[in-house]
């Protein structure tokens, strides 16, 4: 293991922080920090300054992009250090200017997450492999071998999340009236499911209650109410298994307590009121938990 960043190139340096930003896409500066650390197993503090200059150079040679937001969240076109202050910044490769963290993540296994681009910073995919993010609520999942958590900041709420299937028509959601501009669509690679399956809406109030509505899908949906704990052991199935999960062979230690335990979810006109953890049942290959 290095002892210092004075062990690594600058070369090998930048050229880690690139391959960095190509798979988690449009990242802030501790996320960067963080995740070079990581490749190159170095403390993030020792690091910081570099990778500061290191982007500065990058994006003066027009090799990545980078977005300034005000206080509030909007985006400055024309950023300017003397008259803008308390600004925020995030960096991308230019194919990923207008990336979820981490969506390289779910896009390499044939899905996609569709987003207001106002809303895009507070989203995030990861692997499921270590603990996820604090603050936020998480919908955890094990699809074509890969167990990933697409998660988002509570200061959303209230925020509405569609799952269907991947397709070309993903960006017809988000221009649907019906379903307002506060919403998330997570495309997922799964044929048993509907191009649009279920609505899963956050409300913000201090129970954290959440509204499911079945979305007219061909199969339906279920949802089983979980604890805490329960909810760990299940993300842990996830993590563990590097096959894709079953209604049965997800229950099978769990004696009569799991698939038995489910109820249909009804349409929008009778959404069901619950609060998470949720298990929740899209199709016999496709399990999910709202945590």
């Amino acid at each position: 293991m290095p002892s210092s960043v004075t062990r690594i190139s600058k070369a090998y340096r930048m050229k880690t922080l690139l391959e960095v930003m190509g798979r988690w896409g449009k990242m802030n500066k501790e996320q960067i920090d963080v995740n070079v650390a990581q490749r190159l197993d170095l403390d993030p503090k020792s690091l910081r300054q570099a990778l500061y200059r290191d982007l500065q150079e990058l994006v003066a040679e027009g090799d990545i992009t980078e977005t300034v937001y005000a206080p509030d969240g909007s985006k400055i076109d024309h950023y300017d250090p003397d008259i803008h202050k308390n600004v925020r910044k995030e960096w991308s490769l230019h194919r990923h200017d207008h990336s979820v963290f981490g969506l390289a993540l779910l896009q390499s296994i044939g899905g996609d997450i569709v987003v207001s681009p106002s809303f895009q910073r507070e989203i995030r995919v990861d692997k499921l492999n270590s603990a996820l993010p604090t603050g936020v609520f998480s919908i955890c999942f094990h699809e074509a071998r890969m167990a990933l958590a697409v998660s988002f900041s509570k200061e959303l709420l209230p925020f509405k999340v569609v799952l269907g299937r991947s397709s070309d028509q993903d960006q017809a959601v988000l221009n649907n009236e019906k379903w307002g501009r506060r919403l998330m669509f997570i495309a997922l690679p799964n044929d048993l499911i509907s191009k649009q399956h279920l609505s899963i809406e956050f409300q913000g109030d201090e129970e954290g209650a959440i509204h499911l509505s079945d979305l007219d899908s061909s199969n339906g949906s279920q949802v089983m109410k979980i604890s805490h704990k329960e909810a760990d052991e299940m993300v842990q199935q996830f993590i563990d298994n590097k096959s894709d999960l079953t209604l049965t062979s997800t229950w099978s230690n769990w004696g009569d307590h799991g698939p038995k335990k489910f109820r249909e979810i009804e349409s929008s006109q009778n959404p069901h009121l619950t609060q998470a953890p949720v298990c929740l049942a899209l199709a016999e290959n496709l399990i999910l938990v709202v945590r």
